[in-house]
């Protein structure tokens, strides 16, 4: 004979009279909904207070001791700093927030040595500047009237040569002369053709002239301390520049007392008004 079911005995996998339980929340849903909460609460937050801190910023680097009192400049070699003033002028006592260093640093870069500039602001009141000056690899004739000017890297004629730059530096002789302030492809090619001298054991020539008036394809080498002028092909120089170092250093007497030797034949040199 079956007993009967006590009370408050399970059924249906529940106390009778109760109701069923969900399972307990995970703990990290927990933490992902109070992340949820606090990051919104900080993004309302910060639409309030982020203007005005913003502003309080600005009104407080506009105060002393915030303002430029010291200006440095590094990097100068040849350029005398009285002649970078005027592009500074107007600096001292401007709010560091306040100062427009792109325009600063275009105004430095108008002068003809000055490669590229760049401006750190430096807190409390300092505006530090470095620029790079170019470097005259070259000299050639440039302007109306023609004066000669360094040539940088790029193959622009940039600033009057000095007597030193003139005295030391490879003079490229163009027809018609460069422009000043562009680059000039002229000049980059007379200046890979220098280049070409120092590995094969050859001094800097003195003097390069691109396009002969009989023959526009050619280039004529003046070396320093050597008589002859020496005549190349300006599409293939390299070979023709073998030939020259060969030549040299064999030290052969005729090519010595030549008026011209001319390196545009194939695997020869042709020497002209030898004595």
């Amino acid at each position: 004979m079956r007993r009967p079911e006590r009370a408050g005995r399970r059924a249906g996998g529940r106390i009778a009279g109760t109701r069923a339980r969900g399972p307990a929340p995970e703990p990290s849903r927990i933490v992902h909904g109070l992340a949820v909460v606090l990051l919104v609460s900080a993004v309302l937050g910060s639409l309030y207070v982020a203007p005005h801190a913003l502003d309080y910023l600005r009104v407080r680097v506009r105060e002393a001791p915030f303002r430029v009192a010291h200006v440095t400049i590094q990097g100068l070699v040849r350029v005398p700093l009285e002649e970078l003033r005027p592009a500074l002028s107007g600096v001292r006592g401007v709010p560091l927030v306040d100062l427009d260093g792109a325009a600063i640093e275009a105004k430095l870069e108008t002068h003809p040595w000055i490669a590229r500039a760049r401006t750190l602001r430096w807190p409390p009141d300092t505006l530090r500047v470095h620029v790079e000056e170019r470097t005259p690899l070259a000299v050639t004739a440039a302007g109306d009237p023609t004066v000669l000017h360094g040539v940088d890297a790029s193959g622009m004629a940039f600033a009057p040569a000095s007597p030193e730059d003139v005295a030391r530096l490879v003079d490229i002789d163009l027809m018609p002369p460069a422009a000043i302030g562009e680059p000039d492809p002229r000049l980059l090619e007379a200046l890979r053709l220098a280049a070409g001298f120092h590995p094969r054991g050859l001094e800097v020539p003195r003097r390069v002239t691109l396009g002969l008036p009989e023959r526009a394809a050619s280039a004529e080498l003046r070396l320093r301390g050597f008589a002859p002028a020496i005549f190349i092909e300006r599409e293939t120089p390299e070979s023709q520049l073998d030939r020259l170092a060969t030549l040299l250093a064999a030290n052969v007497a005729p090519a010595l007392s030549a008026r011209v030797i001319d390196l545009r034949f194939e695997r020869q040199a042709v020497l002209w008004g030898t004595r």
